[in-house]
């Protein structure tokens, strides 16, 4: 039994977060010319890149042994994946799971007909780790910039959840890489009101919505924010604008139009189980095993996207809130969920509370911006529907996710935003120098030697009130299995017993 601490946010301050305000501080003394705001392709798709190769070098290289013991891999519930990785790379969709969606499923399973299911599920982690990565500056400099964006792949690092998404052997790598994008599509359409931007913000809603049932609590806000911004366009003023608005409407919700169908017959198997069905079996099951009555009411049809009624949503949503209302206190109050909050959620309420006001403090001359900050409240909601069951590694990834862009733009607005009578910020005309980038360099810098533990801080990764993640033993116990040739009962580890050794007798384990 883990003891629980004493107190994080003690612990938290202990670790000199005033350092955390020198940095950015001090770069004001330094002359600069404030960076231009034009969306240039090519480099912000060089920087994208960059960005995901940062996220993927900080997460799957040294910072991982802080925040990980027991083992290189983890992967919860690993028998289901892969089964379900082998059912599909193999054409026998009847053993694919239905709780899972084969939009996520299909990278691992096309890598597998090479690599094998664990090495394809390794790679495909990798991969989409790097799509995460690109997400997260694509939203960041949707909000306040390119340095923003190149902060925020930095402070990924900083963030323990997500440093182990690379070693996670599951389908969380794919979903976590949809939710970030349907964020980062809705800034980038509240941000720039452009055609583009407006088709990104719809594939990202569709996306969120096609990758996982529970994509729907990201995608409500993303596809919000991408209407309200193909309502007003940036030239409202003129009435040709308004000529366009089929058109700008079209582009946000032809995607999620299209995501429809397919979901339906292609993505997700008709026996699926609906959102409420899916929590209310995690609920019961959580119950059960804390020896506490389940509740026995009967499950509405419920939601299920690409099957299900979209007008029925809201009933869903009120659906969910009851289902949580009934939530015995007893599940909140487990010794194993007490001590998980205190040790992996709670040391971040004071961090990135402050850091979400100076957010907002920096785009508050910036409204639409401003507004786009509602695209993190579904990480929020589902952080604290976290906080109540179980502090597992699984259920943190998704919704920490936001946790870098915040950093980010706290950062940025500490540094980088005008103060009358402090800043050293210049806009006049004339060629580039190289003191016009020292700031942004000594700033990327500063985040690095924070994010890495070379300046001692609450981000460090050997602060005190950090604790690390058990590997999960599932993957280690089905290998064992596998080179063993053991007997197995469970018709599901059977099964995912089955597709390894086959895996091992082709090479590919």
């Amino acid at each position: 039994m883990h003891s629980t601490p004493q107190s994080p946010v003690i612990d938290l301050l202990l670790e000199t977060p005033s350092l955390l305000l020198l940095p950015p501080l001090l770069l004001r003394l330094i002359p600069w010319r404030r960076e231009g705001e034009r969306w240039r392709l090519l480099p912000e798709l060089l920087l994208m890149g960059l960005s995901g190769v940062l996220v993927v070098a900080l997460s799957s290289g040294w910072l991982i042994g802080f925040h990980q013991v027991g083992g290189p891999l983890t992967g919860s519930d690993f028998t289901e994946y892969c089964q379900s990785t082998g059912a599909l790379r193999d054409g026998r969709l009847h053993l694919f799971s239905p709780s899972r969606s084969k939009l996520a499923a299909w990278p691992a399973a096309y890598l597998a007909r090479g690599l094998g299911v664990i090495d394809g599920h390794a790679v495909a982690a990798l991969i989409f780790t790097g799509v995460v990565g690109a997400g997260i500056y694509t939203w960041g400099r949707a909000l306040r910039g390119r340095l923003a964006g190149l902060v925020a792949a930095i402070a990924y690092g900083a963030v323990g959840p997500l440093v182990l998404l690379p070693r996670t052997l599951s389908f969380y790598p794919e979903t976590v890489a949809a939710f970030v994008w349907s964020a980062a599509g809705a800034a980038a359409a509240m941000r720039w009101r452009s055609g583009p931007a407006l088709l990104l913000g719809g594939v990202g809603t569709a996306l969120a919505l096609s990758a996982d049932v529970r994509g729907l609590f990201w995608a409500l806000p993303a596809l919000g924010l991408s209407l309200l911004a193909a309502c007003v366009p940036p030239d409202w003023r003129r009435p040709r604008a308004w000529l366009r608005l089929p058109l700008r409407l079209a582009l946000v919700l032809g995607p999620v139009a299209l995501s429809y169908p397919l979901a339906g017959a292609r993505l997700f198997r008709p026996d699926a189980p609906t959102l409420e069905a899916q929590v209310a079996g995690f609920q019961a099951d959580r119950q059960r095993a804390l020896g506490l009555p389940v509740d026995r009411r009967p499950i509405p049809e419920g939601y299920l996207w690409g099957q299900s009624d979209p007008l029925a949503i809201p009933e869903t949503l009120g659906e969910l809130v009851a289902m949580r209302a009934r939530i015995p206190d007893a599940v909140r109050r487990f010794p194993e969920t007490v001590f998980g909050r205190y040790a992996h959620i709670e040391p971040w309420y004071g961090l990135i509370g402050g850091a979400l006001a100076l957010a907002a403090l920096g785009l508050a001359r910036r409204p639409w911006r401003l507004a786009a900050l509602a695209g993190m409240l579904p990480f929020f909601v589902v952080l604290r529907n976290a906080a109540d069951f179980l502090v597992y590694l699984r259920y943190l990834q998704a919704p920490m996710a936001a946790f870098p862009v915040i950093l980010a733009l706290a950062a940025v607005a500490l540094g980088f935003a005008p103060l009358p009578g402090i800043d050293r910020t210049r806009d006049a005309p004339g060629r580039w120098r190289w003191a016009d980038w020292a700031r942004p360099a000594l700033g990327l810098l500063a985040a690095a030697l924070v994010v890495l533990g070379v300046l001692p801080s609450a981000l460090s990764p050997v602060a005190s009130w950090r604790r690390p993640f058990q590997a999960n033993q599932d993957i280690e116990r089905m290998l064992l299995y596998a080179r063993e040739r053991g007997v197995v009962r469970h018709p599901m580890e059977r099964e995912c017993l089955s597709v390894l050794i086959g895996d091992a007798r082709a090479g590919g384990e």
